[in-house]
């Protein structure tokens, strides 16, 4: 995880794409693992390659380790207005959703929506769990 975290720092930060190896220099002393407390430290980082589709999921790893996406499951009761509550209270918390799945119930089942998959980005880091969701 230390060097995805690391090489996600280097995407946003330096617009860099270094591949896993090259990055671990970076993640050695981003983690604490090298003691460079006090000393001049130069950290080499090469190579660029690195597939495109693993990009995609360091990317999705960083933005879930800090908080920045999240994906959650929800029940609603069956009537109208369930959906529209529940959106008001994301849009309120300033989340952006990215997708909606629905699933509908067997026949003769509780009147409630099963759990629905809501991957959403949130602005700012201070959106890990709101306490409705805990």
């Amino acid at each position: 995880m230390e060097i995805s975290s690391a090489i996600l720092l280097l995407m946003e930060r330096c617009k860099q794409i270094v591949e896993p190896a090259g990055a671990t220099p970076l993640a050695a002393v981003l983690s604490g693992k090298l003691d460079v407390k006090g000393k001049r430290v130069v950290c080499v980082m090469s190579g660029g390659n690195i597939d495109v589709s693993f990009v995609q999921s360091i990317i999705e790893q960083g933005l879930v380790a800090r908080h920045r996406r999240i994906k959650f499951a929800v029940k609603l009761l069956d009537r109208p207005g369930s959906l529209e509550q529940l959106l008001h209270i994301l849009a309120s918390m300033s989340a952006n959703i990215l997708t909606v799945q629905r699933r509908q119930t067997q026949p003769g089942a509780e009147r409630t929506r099963p759990p629905s998959a809501w991957p959403a980005r949130s602005p700012a880091r201070s959106m890990a769990r709101p306490s409705w969701m805990r």
